[in-house]
């Protein structure tokens, strides 16, 4: 016999998994959100690049063309990492805000799933939340409803 074999009245374990529950929500905020921050990023960079390149042609008209490289090395160098550090920023804005999108999202699609069961007259459909998520509450207040609403349905069968 296989030992991967599950008998179908067992509940398999849960495990968490790191995919995308409802793709198109989780991603909208967050891309939003990296969007605007490189808006910002370009902005600040083509400031910084202006500024720089206006201190080099007006401010230092003087300087030797060794200094001036020099300068023009170094401005390079900061605008590359500024880059590099508002990327890092953003994409670690993006996972963050998928991540805790996930931990919204996932108990929306819990209840849909018990509501969806529960609209085709299977009242014994329950969400299990874990504790310390968001909407927990709400989630024992659908499991209080589907349970009330089983015990309605069974009490009307024995009156019948």
């Amino acid at each position: 016999m296989d030992e991967t074999w599950i008998p179908m009245d067992t509940e398999r374990p849960k495990r968490a998994t790191l995919r995308l529950i409802e793709p198109a929500l989780q991603l909208r905020l967050p891309l939003y959100l990296f969007g605007i921050t490189m808006v910002f990023a370009t902005a600040a960079t083509a400031h910084s690049w202006y500024a720089y390149s206006s201190l080099l042609e007006n401010a230092l008209p003087e300087a030797s063309y060794g200094y001036l490289e020099l300068l023009g090395q170094q401005t390079n160098a900061f605008l590359g990492v500024s880059l590099v550090l508002l990327l890092a920023y953003g994409l670690t804005v993006l996972a963050v805000c998928v991540a805790y999108l996930r931990r919204v999202v996932g108990p929306m699609v819990a209840f849909r799933r018990q509501i969806e069961a529960m609209r085709r007259g299977d009242y014994t459909a329950r969400n299990s939340l874990r504790g310390g998520a968001p909407f927990e509450e709400l989630g024992q207040d659908l499991n209080d409803l589907a349970k009330a609403l089983e015990v309605r349905r069974e009490m009307k069968l024995l009156n019948h």
